[in-house]
């Protein structure tokens, strides 16, 4: 019996004195990079083809990448160009240092690529429709005809639009088709 107590004392101290031969030496984690970016905003909307990224990063020796790509830091500072694809765009930023853990953040842009609203006077109410549709403009279609029209020969046809021909705008916009047959 008392074999059987020195073989379980064994079994209890060898595994313990492993578990605390590792107490009293604590590594304390590297300190974090602080990484804050000033711009753009998350969730911005733009129309430019690019937007300007920029920030700040302590230890000023930090490494910035945006968007994969080195940019340099200058008294802790940072910015730099980024190309932007119609639609959302999700744009990182990663910093690091040796002896700090890295530090990461990412702003979502939207790029907004607008539309030019086609000339449509003289079309007829249907291939103006279409033409705006084809572009992701909605036509609202405005009858201007005067009270006697249904007495002059011929189909209604476009007058002018709003907004007008060439005007730059967002898609899905609406876009106010005046038809007559008394243009």
């Amino acid at each position: 019996m008392v074999a059987g107590r020195r073989m379980l004392a064994a079994c209890v101290a060898v595994p313990l004195s492993v578990l605390l031969a590792g107490c009293g030496t604590t590594t304390k984690p590297p300190p974090p990079i602080q990484l804050s970016l000033s711009g753009p905003a998350d969730g911005g909307q733009v129309t430019a083809r690019s937007v300007l990224v920029s920030g700040s990063v302590s230890p000023a020796g930090a490494t910035v990448l945006v968007a994969g790509h080195s940019v340099p830091v200058t008294g802790g500072s940072f910015q730099t160009r980024v190309s932007l694809a119609p639609g959302q765009n999700i744009v990182d930023v990663l910093a690091g240092a040796s002896a700090a853990r890295t530090a990461m953040t990412a702003v979502r842009v939207f790029r907004q690529v607008n539309m030019s609203v086609p000339t449509l006077s003289g079309q007829t109410i249907g291939a103006a429709t279409s033409a705006l549709r084809s572009r992701g403009l909605t036509a609202r279609i405005v009858d201007n005809e005067p009270f006697y029209g249904f007495l002059l020969p011929g189909s209604p046809a476009v007058c002018n639009t709003s907004p007008g021909a060439g005007q730059s705008v967002a898609p899905g916009t609406v876009v106010t088709v005046n038809v007559s047959k008394t243009c």
